[in-house]
């Protein structure tokens, strides 16, 4: 009689079970320490010291910080501040950014200091040299 029969599936239930599914892996996802960077520097005598950045937020910061947190990069050096730049990852546009409380460049580009609440954010490229106080050299790699 000309007519076919299609199975009806109900794409309302098939939704649901797919965003269950993804909110699932999204909770499990953000369980996860990956690290999301690297900052290295060499200190004098040759050797290398490197930090692995494991969560959005990272502080440079000098030696004389006496905050104990993960996600402080401590550097030996008189001339690095307590507290001297921050970094962050902004997952939604899939980028890394940088703001200075003390004297920092990116590539050798000065970037604006933060004073207060009013932070400057300037974007940190892939393999950027970071300077604090015009003589550490510090090297950014990101990793995701």
């Amino acid at each position: 009689d000309g007519h076919i029969q299609v199975k009806w599936e109900n794409p309302l239930e098939e939704s649901q079970q797919a965003a269950s599914v993804t909110t699932s892996l999204s909770r499990a996802h953000s369980n996860i320490r990956m690290t999301r960077g690297e900052l290295s520097y060499t200190i004098p005598g040759g050797a290398t010291k490197v930090f692995s950045i494991l969560t959005d937020s990272c502080q440079i910061s000098g030696e004389k910080d006496t905050r104990e947190d993960s996600s402080i990069f401590k550097i030996k050096s008189p001339k690095v501040e307590t507290r001297h730049a921050e970094i962050r990852y902004d997952a939604q546009f899939n980028e890394f950014e940088l703001a200075a409380y003390q004297q920092t460049s990116i590539n050798y580009k000065e970037v604006p200091l933060s004073v207060g609440g009013d932070i400057k954010w300037m974007k940190l490229p892939n393999n950027a040299k970071i300077i604090l106080a015009n003589s550490i050299i510090v090297n950014f790699k990101r990793l995701i």
